[in-house]
């Protein structure tokens, strides 16, 4: 591969710039859902509907990351993701 571009970055960059939304499951089973924003290394910043200012969620401390309706972007199906 010609640059460092990890799956993870992947994922979430497509995420980010569909505006699709996602759940995000952090450990001890906290459920956030909204659009990711940003992101870097260590965390990301995801903005809920009902809420006024973004989320920084640590990497971390997440268990997993879904999309809410991917039947709403078909394009999401296989994220388009080089391996």
């Amino acid at each position: 591969m010609g640059k460092d571009f990890n799956i993870q970055n992947q994922f979430l960059n497509k995420l980010r710039k569909s505006r699709e939304q996602v759940y995000i499951q952090i450990r001890g089973d906290r459920t956030f859902q909204g659009y990711i924003t940003a992101f870097d290394n260590y965390s990301i910043l995801l903005k809920e509907s009902s809420a006024t200012l973004p989320i920084l969620i640590f990497k971390q401390s997440v268990a997993y990351i879904g999309i809410v309706n991917n039947a709403s972007n078909p394009e999401l199906e296989n994220l388009g993701l080089e391996m």
